[in-house]
């Protein structure tokens, strides 16, 4: 009689979580009368185990993730060993889920279980090369009542949680809807995120928060896009960046901390390193101003109004936070300017925090290419036409932080026509031969003596 070799097949989850017991499936079918008397697992992880008999299934722990373990398995009766056929299990990581949503004033806070990967995310859509769109957005917030929000997206140093800022102000009173996309060209990590909890990878994730009406004023600082090296001076023909209180009345006292992130002994690589904050020029002789800098990547501030009166009603600037870019900070990176710990009056809170974003970027470089060229005009005006929702190069920060050179409020011809401007004046910089001063003129000329370009100083300058 000759001998027929058993059947035999293994089957189990294409995916497992280290730590939990994954089972694997055996099958056999003999068509003699032999019997299987014992089976060899080779988990693939190092671990080759042995199980007596025939059972129809048997477990397995795998202590590390990270791999994609292939699981290999052989059984053997009184005629021999035969081969099944093997299987691979996901081990890498466990599925993606959002670990917590916290609402801000001016926006929100994600934390995810683990690292997720940052680089196909976008809130804005641009013309990439080969002058292809980037796709839909991955954050969506909607109001009822205020429509589709603008903002930016700054991601946690530990690459596991971003914040939404919302652009020009805290979040009006409304009910808000907020969609995380879950693709492969979305939010993922090793696997996709599991948005819905079903524990299958893939699934948006989609939740709702209400803000409601308040009275308590709002401590604000703005946005600002500033290159390597330069300060943060917000409008750019000012000096330094301004916190403001948009009331002031019944306020003897306010304190808050502005967290941007520096390090100990502020290196150059430093988005942003802070050289001081400054009482307001109007609060002179009205306010004291003190600071507290004793833990790197913050400054604490209180401002207390002299003899005991108060700050008055309508809008005042507190303090002007001064400070400059490092020079090897990671260009087009965005950080979080931060303002917490808010306490007025002795008394914690008082107050609503609208904070800022700040990216490591020259105002009008639209290209993220660290120069002014026809480029950036180009992808300036196709974001003032509508035709991109922002820009290629900063997919996730409000492009009315690198394009609204005027200051407006807006992407706009206006900004359109001053970043003509300046090309136009570095190429008539880049032929000048000679310069001679005339009063309150310097004139600029070429090598033949024509006139290059003519600068006038400013009252005040």
């Amino acid at each position: 009689m000759q001998d027929v070799a058993p059947v035999l097949a293994i089957s189990g989850a294409a995916e497992g979580v280290p730590g939990t017991p994954y089972v694997l499936n055996l099958a056999a079918v003999d068509p003699g009368e032999d019997s299987i008397v014992s089976w060899e697992i080779n988990w693939g992880d190092g671990n080759i185990e042995t199980v007596a008999g025939n059972p129809s299934s048997v477990g397995h722990v795998y202590s590390l993730g990270g791999s994609i373990y292939s699981i290999t398995a052989s059984a053997t009766n009184e005629d021999g060993t035969f081969a099944a056929n093997a299987i691979d299990v996901d081990l890498r990581t466990e599925l993606l889920h959002v670990a917590s949503f916290t609402p801000q004033a001016s926006g929100f806070s994600v934390r995810f279980s683990a690292a997720f990967d940052q680089a196909p995310i976008n809130l804005y859509s641009g013309q990439m090369p080969p002058f292809a769109p980037m796709g839909e957005s991955d954050v969506v917030v909607t109001g009822e009542a205020s429509g589709t929000l603008r903002g930016s997206l700054v991601f946690d140093a530990d690459g596991a949680g971003f914040t939404f800022v919302k652009t020009g102000g805290v979040l009006a009173p409304d009910a808000y809807t907020v969609r995380l996309r879950s693709a492969s060209d979305g939010f993922r990590g090793a696997k996709l995120l599991d948005g819905n909890e079903d524990d299958v990878a893939g699934g948006d994730y989609v939740t709702t928060f209400t803000v409601g009406a308040s009275t308590q004023p709002v401590l604000s600082i703005g946005d600002v896009a500033r290159g390597n090296g330069q300060s943060i001076d917000l409008p750019a023909t000012g000096s330094g960046s301004a916190v403001t209180l948009s009331d002031g009345v019944g306020v003897s006292s306010i304190s808050f901390r502005l967290r941007y992130g520096g390090s100990a002994g502020a290196p150059s690589t430093d988005a942003l390193i802070v050289s001081a904050v400054e009482l307001a020029p109007a609060l002179v002789g009205v306010a004291s101003l003190s600071t507290d800098t004793s833990t790197p990547g913050e400054v604490g501030v209180t401002v207390t109004v002299l003899g005991g009166g108060t700050l008055g009603a309508g809008a005042k600037t507190l303090a002007v936070v001064r400070g400059q870019v490092g020079m090897d900070a990671q260009y087009g990176t965005a950080r979080l300017l931060d303002l917490a710990d808010i306490v007025v009056n002795a008394a914690a809170g008082g107050a609503r925090d609208d904070d800022g974003v700040q990216v490591v970027a020259l105002l009008g470089d639209t290209s993220g290419n660290r120069a002014y060229s026809t480029l950036d005009l180009q992808r300036l005006q196709r974001v003032n036409l509508g035709n991109d929702s922002g820009f290629a190069a900063y997919p996730n920060v409000d492009p009315l932080i690198i394009g609204d050179i005027s200051g407006n409020g807006g992407v706009s011809s206006l900004d359109v026509g001053r970043l003509r401007q300046e090309l136009q004046f570095l190429a008539a910089l880049a032929t000048v031969a000679t310069a001679r001063i005339e009063g309150e003129r310097l004139e600029l000329r070429t090598a033949d003596g024509a006139l290059a370009a003519t600068l006038t100083r400013s009252a005040g300058d």
